[in-house]
């Protein structure tokens, strides 16, 4: 299972969703994560994916941690959702990788949802 955070947003006019992938492993699995890495990025990128970055940092004792963040249009959630997901394939096998799913709404969406309004 891959980690997914998603917020919802907006950019030139049109309403978009960001995914953030997450997974730490330890940092002996380094190299193991990196060809596996060059292998999920032979995946073609669909056209209602856009990538706005990767970064990697020290998670203590959860070893290593690595974000990718995804922009999909707001129609295209689901297969958005299904190729975000199909990138952790390669990674599968990889001993002490860890993976979890979260939901994030912006601050003031959910406010919103609440009935409230920010400051």
């Amino acid at each position: 299972m891959t980690s997914v955070v998603i917020i919802s947003g907006q950019e030139k006019g049109g309403e978009v969703v960001i995914f953030l992938q997450i997974a730490t492993f330890p940092p002996s699995k380094g190299p193991e994560v990196g060809k596996a890495g060059m292998k999920a990025m032979q995946s073609p990128q669909p056209d209602y994916v856009k990538t706005i970055g990767q970064w990697v940092t020290c998670a203590g004792e959860l070893g290593t941690k690595f974000y990718s963040i995804y922009e999909v249009e707001k129609g295209k959630i689901e297969e958005g959702f299904k190729w975000i997901q199909s990138m952790s394939i390669p990674f599968e096998s990889i001993e002490g990788l860890r993976t979890k799913v979260e939901i994030l709404t912006p601050v003031e969406e959910a406010m919103a949802m609440m009935e409230m309004a920010p400051p």
